[in-house]
């Protein structure tokens, strides 16, 4: 929680930018599609990257480097099976930086938003705010919970930052590949909107008072999600 508080992204941003995103006016809970793990540990990864070079913000090419330093999410194996190694990505994003292309200013943060860690370390840009909020979009728009790797790569890439795009050009990687090399297999797909149904015919249920439903619903919910878990950990080892 302090990794992502130190983003300070509001319901405002997100509820924003999904709407963008979904391109519908509807009502999502954005409070319950939280982190991945590994998310928290990458946002904690780029703070480092961040202070390692002394950089006054974290953005994106810290976020980019941290993806493909964690190593063990399937955003993170899509950059390295393109040639986006950790060593490769700090080479050209450096020369990017040195040819004068700056990171975009992502709009105007709040008054004492984003807030320093207690370690001293630096604070996001308005950028990286935006990630989040679009990497949140994305989770919405797949019916999942939770935002992983994959959607926060995928929404660096949508938001059409130049620098990224000059780093992504310079290590010739198809913005297009990239982003279908991203998506979840048809199967998962499937069954996380599966999972996404049964918890909102459960909550429906419950209501309703009709807790004979509800509790169906709920063992429903249970099967589907270790079925989700299974599917994930494939497409994760890249064995779907």
């Amino acid at each position: 929680a302090e990794a992502l508080a130190r983003l300070g992204v509001t319901h405002d941003e997100v509820r924003e930018r999904i709407d963008t995103v979904l391109g519908r006016g509807e009502r999502i809970l954005i409070q319950q599609i939280i982190p991945t793990s590994r998310v928290k540990t990458v946002i904690e990864m780029a703070f480092a990257e961040a202070q390692r070079l002394d950089s006054r913000a974290v953005g994106t090419d810290h976020v980019l480097v941290a993806i493909a330093l964690e190593g063990q999410n399937v955003a993170a194996q899509v950059l390295v099976a393109m040639r986006a190694t950790v060593d490769a990505l700090r080479t050209t994003i450096a020369a990017v930086k040195d040819s004068g292309v700056t990171e975009p200013s992502g709009g105007t943060a709040r008054a004492g938003e984003p807030a320093a860690s207690p370690s001293g370390s630096s604070p996001a840009s308005p950028i990286v705010n935006l990630i989040v909020a679009a990497a949140r979009a994305e989770a919405a728009s797949d019916a999942v919970s939770q935002y992983s790797m994959e959607h926060v790569l995928h929404a660096i890439v949508k938001l059409h930052n130049e620098r990224i795009k000059r780093v992504l050009a310079s290590l010739d990687i198809d913005e297009a590949l990239l982003i279908a090399a991203l998506t979840p297999p048809q199967a998962l797909q499937s069954l996380r909107r599966s999972l996404h149904d049964a918890a909102q015919a459960k909550h429906d249920a419950v209501a309703r008072e009709d807790y004979k439903a509800a509790e169906s619903f709920r063992i429903t919910e249970e099967l589907l999600g270790s079925e989700v878990e299974k599917a994930e950990r494939e497409w994760d080892s890249g064995n779907p």
